[in-house]
């Protein structure tokens, strides 16, 4: 492996870090707002679960170093499923602002093609 293909395997595997530590924050984030604001239990699971499952594959697959190209693609994937079962569960006119959640996950990689993957994603949602 030559010197220029360590430096952009370092970067992404930097990159990943960063989206599953913003991934689960937000979860985190999400969770804790949702049971101050007193919603239903079925919200606040769905969001546990469904967050905690996405997180989780991506998580998987960046500290195993399975497949840590596909990361990407696969999160802004597991990202998009999860903030639209978010707005399913919670009808609201600032749910529809996670929108741009998948858009800003998907910004991290400084990537055309995922970027634009995460921007039908959300005209999608």
């Amino acid at each position: 492996m030559d010197k220029l293909d360590k430096i952009k395997l370092d970067d992404l595997n930097r990159r990943n870090s960063l989206l599953v530590k913003a991934t689960f924050f937000s979860v985190v984030l999400a969770t804790v707002v949702d049971v101050a604001m007193g919603k239903d239990l079925a919200t606040v699971l769905s969001i546990v679960i469904a967050g905690s499952l996405g997180v989780g594959i991506v998580a998987f697959m960046h500290h195993f170093q399975k497949k840590i190209k596909w990361i990407p693609y696969v999160a802004s994937v597991l990202v998009a499923i999860v903030l639209y079962i978010i707005m399913l569960n919670s009808v609201s006119p600032t749910a529809v602002i996670l929108v741009y959640f998948v858009v800003a996950a998907c910004a991290i990689y400084m990537n055309r093609t995922i970027l634009w993957l995460g921007y039908a994603y959300g005209l999608l949602m």
